[in-house]
């Protein structure tokens, strides 16, 4: 084997940690420029905080592509901030995210709507899985891939990212729809991790369906077991102080991402579940201290991770060495194709699922508006899309693809991925104030008025009372405003924060959905056949999982299943039962 040239010399010690140390220290640079950007992209009409940090990426990318032209000392510098590392996408990024998705949710309406949040989430990510797949083999299959990589396609296409969508809208004045579009992404995601590993294992339909429902028991088996073992240690142990409880919460929270990774189930799946238990049964045996710190790190974590994410994803659009060996016109007219099925097959099962989701006993009716924004909150696709996409087709480390068909499918993947992410980002805002001007809330106009482009528009809706209808029609609630000021027995929790019941509060969370009666109990929307089963899940966890895994059990100042963790900037209920707000204690 000839021996490598000086230009072909693998960096020396000192110059890789000069290189790691100056792309550690420019992404760090970007993700702070795109934090402040975030406060630019509230303030337009066609920027969300992920089209900003892309768009972002992709103009650092511009100049990376200059200075490796330029060659010299900064040309290796430049091909390593262009490499996506999807290795490192899912062991430090996305975990925080995911995690911190299973702790914020707000758990009573979570499992109020999850009939329709499964159907959605899983039966709706098995219909595209299926659509796309088939599309692209019947299409093109017998002259480009086979019929695993066109499933494998579908498996990562499926993953949706609603993040634009869900920036925008309001979970206090529309919790129904908040709801469904939350609980849709996060389950979605688990669930197209769960097909991709499926099918990379599987080469029959058969084979395939075992290996789902497997992988999906399994990683929602250790995801609960992690949570519960959290649950106990934070009981039985004698913690030093919030820090020692926030420590435990972490390492064993991350310990169920890294064991279900290491047995090829799916991390996205456990360490949501894994937020989830912990939400419900471990953080009310923290202090009030320790409760905030693990709100407020997860959520900076989380933020912190998603900026970093999406300016990656920017980057990665334009490296090169993807693209030297990728098909160009294969690869534009895989684009072309990928989008339009990608806008039909969510059209085929949003609409009918919407239906059923209105023929459910007890289920708040869904519009035809909000069927649009269902059906638009699935189109955009993110950097889960992207990372998956690495993980399968690209047998090279994150270098380079193996051959040119599978560079030809990464680069059509990460084009599709930045357009949505661009292009269904520019449109979410004015899309929704166009839908809001047939009759929406006060807080989501309220939201949409700070944008100068539209604030006419609300201006005018404002004046001509139909807000005020539409506000009147609201049902009360005791959650806290998203910002500023509090309402009356509730006072001001300063600062812009989400909306949610309070951490820990006895029967607080089923007043603050549903005004006057309370909202009705989850199983009520299920089967009589599967609602009995939910009855005695909920008859064991009250007298067997609680009084194990929490301090006091059930009663008062216990968490429940409509809490959610404390938030930064949120105001707690305040009475009997209800610890002080454990923001006001940082």
């Amino acid at each position: 084997m000839p021996s490598a040239t000086p230009a072909e010399a693998p960096p020396s010690a000192s110059e890789d940690a000069h290189i790691t140390s100056a792309s550690t220290g420019l992404l760090v640079l970007l993700v702070i420029v795109s934090l402040l950007g975030h406060r630019v992209a509230a303030r337009t009409r066609h920027l969300t905080e992920a089209s900003a940090s892309t768009l972002l990426g992709l103009a650092t990318g511009v100049v990376l592509l200059a200075v490796r032209a330029a060659g010299g000392a900064g040309a290796r510098f430049a091909e390593r901030m262009l490499e996506f590392n999807a290795g490192s996408f899912f062991t430090y990024l996305l975990p925080p995210i995911i995690f911190n998705a299973g702790l914020s949710v707000e758990r009573h309406r979570f499992f109020l709507n999850l009939p329709s949040i499964l159907l959605f989430g899983v039966v709706g990510t098995l219909a595209c899985f299926v659509i796309v797949g088939l599309a692209l083999y019947l299409l093109l299959g017998f002259t480009v891939f086979r019929l695993q990589d066109a499933l494998a396609m579908g498996a990562i296409l499926a993953a949706t990212d609603s993040v634009a969508t869900l920036q925008v809208l309001d979970a206090t004045a529309m919790p129904e729809l908040f709801s469904l579009v939350f609980g849709e992404s996060v389950i979605n995601d688990a669930v197209a991790v769960v097909l991709l590993g499926a099918t990379a294992r599987s080469s029959s339909v058969g084979g395939l369906l075992l290996n789902f429902v497997f992988l999906l028991v399994s990683s929602f088996s250790l995801g609960a077991a992690a949570g519960l073992g959290i649950a106990w240690a934070l009981k039985a142990g004698h913690w030093d102080g919030p820090h020692q409880e926030l420590a435990v919460v972490t390492l064993l929270s991350y310990s169920s991402w890294l064991a279900s990774d290491l047995l090829g189930l799916s991390p996205i799946l456990a360490l949501f579940v894994c937020g989830l238990v912990v939400s419900h049964y471990a953080l009310g045996n923290t202090s009030p201290a320790g409760r905030a710190a693990t709100a407020v790190s997860f959520r900076t974590l989380s933020s912190l991770s998603e900026a970093a994410i999406f300016v990656y994803v920017g980057m990665d659009a334009l490296d090169p060495a993807k693209w030297r060996a990728a098909y160009l016109f294969e690869s534009l007219w895989l684009v072309a194709l990928l989008c339009t099925t990608l806008l039909v097959a969510r059209a085929v099962f949003v609409l009918p699922f919407c239906a059923a989701h209105n023929l459910m006993p007890h289920a708040e009716q869904l519009t035809r508006r909000d069927a649009i924004i269902i059906w638009w909150s699935g189109l955009m696709r993110g950097a889960v899309s992207v990372a998956m996409v690495y993980l399968h087709f690209d047998d090279q480390g994150g270098k380079h693809a193996a051959d040119r068909q599978r560079a030809t499918l990464i680069t059509s993947t990460l084009t599709v991925v930045t357009l949505s992410i661009t292009g269904v980002g520019a449109l979410t805002k004015p899309l929704l104030g166009l839908l809001l001007r047939d009759g929406g809330e006060r807080a989501l106009a309220a939201q949409l008025s700070s944008v100068p482009l539209l604030g006419n528009t609300y201006a005018r809706i404002a004046t001509s009372g139909a807000l005020g209808a539409a506000d009147a029609a609201l049902p009360s609630t005791n959650t806290t405003p998203r910002s500023g000021g509090g309402g009356g027995g509730g006072g001001g929790g300063g600062g812009v924060g989400y909306s949610a019941p309070s951490a820990a509060g006895g029967g607080g969370h089923r007043a603050a959905d549903g005004g006057g009666g309370g909202i009705d109990d989850p199983s009520r929307r299920l089967p009589p056949a599967i609602r009995g089963l939910v009855d005695r899940f909920q008859h064991f966890d009250r007298e067997v999982l609680m009084p194990t895994f929490t301090r006091a059990g059930v009663g008062e100042g216990q968490p429940h299943a409509g809490a959610a963790p404390p938030r930064p900037g949120q105001q707690q209920q305040q009475g009997q039962g209800h610890p002080p707000d454990p923001a006001s204690l940082i």
